[in-house]
């Protein structure tokens, strides 16, 4: 299997009369161009009927341009992926092992910041995985990784990321499930605080000095089905998790007015609970959610909540649907108040959205209307303060487009 893709997008933001072209003077404007080149590849052999090869390829290649007043941030980046595994199964247990490799280079074509910006970055890895079942209500499932990443940061490039998981089934009704593992992420400059001032002033992470992030989680949840009335198919999923991440990397501005990387004095630890519960009768379904994260984050000994963290999130979705005829939903999306980086809150809001699709033979109709009540952060207040031309914009944790909606055809070949 191969396949490729093209995308071709530009985008152009900031004041109304800048962009209506009324006053283009001294107004803030940001101009977003992107030109993203995609491509896969997949070979799977079969040895016999237990051993099967699987070779798969990814590569990206994305140019990216973000001018704002006085300011271009223009850069290329390329990205690859490569894997080569063994699939063996026999009877109740399977094993899946193999190499792979990512690459990844940036090339700042500009280069007016201090300092370079270009970077390159390769990982090599190796995984062993095994699934069994011991018994016919239990499943278990353990995994090893091992990667070496060069240019390492602030260590000898080698991760060891175990995992784990296991699914008992109690009988048709109930059933459970655990995990837990390790992960990691090496540190570069391209976090949302960097982009949201369009990477101006942002000197990249050095990483002679900087540790790469790593993390712990663990998650359990209980699955529960059951017919009601011997018509509505009902089900619960109710899920626990915790997450325990060192050396968070942090952006701060220092008195030269460059922003650089270090990591926080101290961690992230998120824990929380999600429950999704199912109504299911003939073509009529309503899906309920609800979500608690209670994220902390400590710096020398000091704890506080993790800033533009909805810690209560709830949504709410009607569909009426026969599959291949039609589709029509109701949506509705709620997000409590949140810590700013300022240590202001802001305040909760409420999503609406409505969506429909037909389909006849191999046509398909869809449209999307989201937000259809306009929430927008503006309606409660300013989303910058000092001049129009030169504006400072404070947290954004609500929409700011307002409604829109989207619509289409697919066509099926």
């Amino acid at each position: 299997m191969a396949a490729g893709q093209v995308s071709i997008e530009e985008r152009l933001g900031g004041d109304m009369l800048y962009i209506s072209g009324e006053d283009p003077a001294n107004r803030y404007f940001e101009q977003h161009n992107t030109r993203r080149l995609s491509t896969q590849f997949l070979l799977d052999h079969k040895f016999s009927d237990q051993v099967k090869m699987t070779v798969k390829n990814s590569f990206t290649f994305f140019d990216r341009s973000i001018e704002v007043p006085g300011f271009l941030f223009d850069g290329k980046q390329t990205a690859s992926f490569s894997e080569a595994a063994v699939n063996h199964e026999s009877n109740s247990i399977s094993w899946v092992g193999g190499f792979n490799l990512w690459t990844d280079r940036f090339n700042e074509q500009n280069g007016s910041q201090p300092g370079s910006r270009d970077f390159s970055t390769t990982i090599f890895g190796g995984f062993l995985q095994n699934t069994s079942q011991p018994t016919g209500q239990l499943t278990v499932e353990t995994g090893l990784r091992v990667d070496y990443a060069q240019p390492a940061a602030d260590n000898s490039g080698w991760f060891i990321l175990p995992r784990f998981s296991a699914l008992y089934k109690f009988n048709t009704t109930w059933a459970m499930r655990i995990g837990g593992g390790m992960g990691y992420k090496l540190p570069d400059m391209f976090t949302d605080e960097a982009e949201n001032r369009a990477f101006q002033n942002v000197i990249p992470p050095d990483l002679n000095e900087i540790k790469a992030e790593q993390s712990v989680g663990l998650n359990y949840d209980i699955n529960f089905r059951t017919i009601l009335a011997d018509k509505i198919v009902f089900r619960v999923n109710q899920l626990f998790y915790y997450t325990h991440l060192d050396n968070p990397l942090i952006m701060e501005q220092g008195i030269d007015n460059l922003f650089r990387f270090s990591n926080l004095d101290g961690n992230v630890r998120s824990r929380g609970a999600e429950t999704n519960i199912a109504f299911i009768y003939d073509h009529l379904k309503l899906f309920l959610g609800y979500t608690y994260v209670d994220a902390i984050q400590k710096d020398g000994g000091i704890s506080s909540q993790v800033p533009l963290n909805s810690p209560h999130q709830g949504s709410a979705v009607l569909m009426f649907e026969e599959h291949g005829s039609y589709r029509l939903g109701f949506e509705s999306y709620f997000y409590s108040s949140q810590k700013l980086n300022d240590t202001t809150t802001g305040r909760g809001y409420t999503i609406f959205g409505i969506m429909g699709e037909k389909t006849w033979g191999s046509f398909t109709v869809f449209a999307n209307f989201e937000n259809i009540f306009d929430t927008r952060q503006t309606r409660y207040g300013p989303i910058f303060t000092g001049s129009r031309n030169q504006p400072q914009f404070r947290d954004i944790f609500a929409p700011l487009e307002g409604r829109y909606v989207n619509a289409g055809i697919k066509i099926r070949i």
